[in-house]
């Protein structure tokens, strides 16, 4: 436990522009929801795309919002008007730990290569045991249809340690979604 008696879920999402509106709903429902279970957000600080809706979920339900944020993009990016905590970081590097420490799981929503990389490196620390953390992703619309099937793939070559469902769930279902969280949490 991080932060007394409240959970802390740490979120990764995109902090692009043009992502459909009914993803970006569904997206910041799912966050409220996980809000009102009583987890509080760590998370990347900006106010656009999936970052936007995450902010926007999780105050909606009144919880504690950290944003993490590096001095590379301070000033170029919009920090979320509902973090109620900021953190600046020295570079991207530095944010993934930073947010690493603060969280006791993760939920990755539709993302690009931040996104991807924040999430190898999540599955990379469970896989060698450096962090029990429970990890999901959100696959709305099947958005991680095509990376599952990838990792798949590789996992049946024999390039993978560890049986992916014991890694990660991927879902679409908020509710799924906020009942493993809060089993595997505690």
């Amino acid at each position: 436990m991080k932060n007394g008696s409240r959970k802390t879920i740490c979120v990764f999402g995109a902090s692009a522009e043009g992502i459909s509106r009914d993803m970006i709903l569904r997206s910041s429902a799912l966050c409220e929801k996980l809000g009102n279970e009583g987890f509080d957000l760590v998370f990347g600080g900006f106010a656009r795309g999936m970052m936007a809706a995450t902010a926007e979920g999780f105050a909606r339900a009144g919880a504690e919002i950290t944003g993490v944020v590096p001095d590379s993009l301070y000033g170029r990016r919009t920090v979320h008007p509902a973090c109620t905590k900021i953190i600046r970081t020295g570079d991207l590097l530095e944010r993934k730990a930073r947010m690493s420490e603060l969280a006791d799981g993760y939920v990755a929503l539709p993302g690009g290569i931040g996104t991807l990389d924040e999430v190898f490196g999540v599955l990379a620390e469970r896989v060698v045991g450096e962090s029990a953390c429970p990890v999901v992703l959100y696959s709305l619309d099947g958005f991680y249809r095509g990376l599952m099937d990838w990792l798949n793939g590789i996992g049946e070559q024999g390039f993978l340690y560890s049986d992916l469902s014991e890694l990660l769930l991927v879902s679409d279902d908020a509710d799924e979604i906020c009942s493993y969280l809060s089993r595997q949490i505690g």
